[in-house]
């Protein structure tokens, strides 16, 4: 089905179809933003996992040195 020229030179179509893509972009925006966020909390877990795993270690052989 042809779009009607009049319709496609209506002021209103051209505002909703410039809202569309805003809203494309702010959908990706928030992606992009949910993903850097995952990342920065997996990271952070990464990171306290590591610092346990030192410290379960130090403990370890601070136990073994007493011995």
């Amino acid at each position: 089905m042809a779009l009607d020229t009049d319709l496609a030179l209506h002021p209103l179509f051209a505002w909703n179809v410039l809202d569309g893509f805003r809203a494309v972009a702010l959908l990706k925006c928030r992606f992009k933003q949910n993903i850097s966020k995952s990342l920065l909390m997996i990271n952070r877990q990464n990171n306290t996992m590591i610092t346990l795993s030192v410290l379960s270690v130090l403990s370890v052989l601070s136990v073994l040195s007493v011995f």
